[in-house]
């Protein structure tokens, strides 16, 4: 009897203690999750309130960079800020992406593209890193891996962005190649693609390599370089395990390192549409255009001033609200066309207001609401669209992006930099016809012309006329046609061209 109540006692015990660790393990979880919400939120008001002032920087920097009136020496002072502007926005949308992914709400965009395009976009954006540090770039792929498949493009261009910035980053000398090949699977999805990044940088520690890919390391080597967040390797293994594939590593101290990874696809035999074009610089509206009323609503001067400076050269009517209210006033009084609107919580009220006035005055008449916000969370962003915003524009935007808004919603069009001609009246713009043609360019190495572009849509004005000097080497002719334009910032005449 006594071993039994003793028994029976242990067993109420062990039950016990077993129930408190149940307990104390549901509250560790609910501690976590909540501080993982609390991180989440924190991160995107940080993002928030980082990108509203970048949004500044980097929008009146572009300003800037469009005049015609900037020496050299200042065009190139302007372009560092925003090359500068542009690295501090990936770094703040690393840390985010590192939240999204951790919280579960990155998901999958899939759909067709062209793969071989996009690869000949990821050589052209490193080909000026690698040649800048006298580095070989190469891209190789098997005969049979397809030109269109289906997947996340998105997703696989960060992937790949990631992996060649660190190789391009940790070499000093040598080479960076990417490598792809496709292998067909028994299994569905019926095929799969392979990359393989190989570098002959400084290499990582065998010790180190099972860390690497855990957020905000960084090995001794990489802690020597002053640029990056030790997110990049986390991030690309996340998205490329979202994307149903693995990744791996294998390095050699002094030698290099390889990176590899699949992923599983589909091969598809027709061309996804394409739309897109080279960029345009505005610089006036199209003839018999009317006349548009707009109204700018944003908290900071600034970005409103970013906003008038922009729009006001275009003769459009503009009027200024500091807030909700103002606005309303505003939009009761005057009737804008369109609105530019800074988005918070706040003015979600607002926007419900001017729809529910315009269902009661039963006109035909409807202003198009353009959100400009700097959330980039996608939940906010329908939310917003469905409150009765027209369209959504992140911040920081390219000013571009403000005219396409009013091209697709007001049916606005212009006149670019682009459609106009040479001045044949001119004899140097005689000359300069007569040289620049099409077949003078496809006389080129396609590496160097491609190289060019990329240059001057980056509008890096040094890799520009280094990459003019080098045409020199096969048309003397060619070359100082083109250079006669680049000293006179005719970048868009010379786009025309390549």
């Amino acid at each position: 009897m006594y071993l039994e109540n003793n028994l029976n006692v242990q067993a109420a015990q062990c039950s016990l203690a077993l129930q408190q660790e149940i307990i104390e393990r549901r509250r560790a979880e609910e501690a976590a999750q909540a501080a993982n919400r609390a991180k989440s939120v924190f991160l995107a008001n940080m993002s928030h309130e980082l990108r509203s002032p970048l949004n500044a920087i980097l929008g009146f920097s572009q300003l800037m960079s469009r005049s015609n009136d900037l020496s050299p020496e200042n065009r190139e002072n302007v372009l560092a800020i925003v090359r500068n502007g542009e690295h501090l926005l990936r770094l703040i949308d690393q840390v985010l992406d590192l939240s999204k992914i951790e919280a579960g709400r990155i998901t999958l965009n899939e759909k067709k593209f062209d793969l071989h395009q996009l690869l000949d976009d990821m050589k052209s954006m490193f080909q000026l890193t690698a040649y800048s540090k006298g580095l070989e770039l190469s891209f190789h792929g098997e005969k049979e891996v397809p030109k269109y498949v289906h997947g996340d493009e998105v997703k696989l261009r960060q992937v790949l962005i990631n992996l060649l910035s660190n190789a391009l980053k940790f070499t000093t000398r040598g080479r960076v190649s990417l490598y792809v090949r496709g292998e067909e699977r028994e299994m569905a999805p019926s095929y799969s693609l392979h990359f393989r990044i190989s570098d002959t940088g400084c290499g990582i520690a065998e010790s180190e390599l099972d860390s690497i890919f855990e957020p905000f390391v960084q090995t001794p080597v990489g802690q020597e370089f002053p640029e990056g967040t030790g997110l990049g390797l986390t991030i690309a293994r996340s998205l490329v395990h979202l994307m149903g594939g693995d990744i791996s590593v294998s390095s050699c101290v002094g030698c290099g390192s390889t990176f590899q990874f699949y992923l599983p696809t589909c091969v598809v035999k027709t061309s996804p549409l394409n739309n897109q074009q080279a960029p345009r610089r505005v610089i006036a509206l199209a003839p018999n255009q009317p006349q548009y009323r707009i109204l700018l609503v944003d908290n900071h001067q600034d970005n409103r001033q970013l906003l008038v400076k922009l729009l006001s050269p275009l003769n459009f009517e503009l009027q200024e609200a500091r807030n909700e209210q103002e606005s309303l006033a505003i939009w009761n009084d005057w009737k804008p066309h369109l609105i530019f609107m800074n988005l918070r919580m706040s003015v979600i009220d607002t926007i419900r207001r001017i729809r529910s006035r315009e269902l009661q005055q039963n006109s035909s008449f409807k202003t198009k609401i353009i959100a400009l916000s700097a959330d980039v969370l996608e939940d906010k962003r329908s939310l917003f669209l469905s409150t009765g915003c027209d369209d959504f524009i992140r911040k920081p935007f390219q000013l571009e992006d403000i005219f396409e808004a009013l091209h697709k919603h007001l049916g606005i069009c212009y006149v670019c930099a682009r459609d106009l001609a040479l001045p044949q009246s001119n004899p140097t713009a005689t000359n300069e016809a007569q040289v620049l043609t099409k077949d003078a360019i496809n006389s080129l190495p396609k590496n160097l012309v491609a190289n060019l572009r990329q240059a001057i849509i980056a509008l890096d004005v040094e890799s520009i006329r280094q990459f003019i000097h080098l045409i020199s080497e096969f048309n003397p002719s060619l070359s100082q046609a083109l250079d006669t334009l680049a000293r006179n910032f005719q970048y868009d005449t010379l786009l025309d061209f390549i």
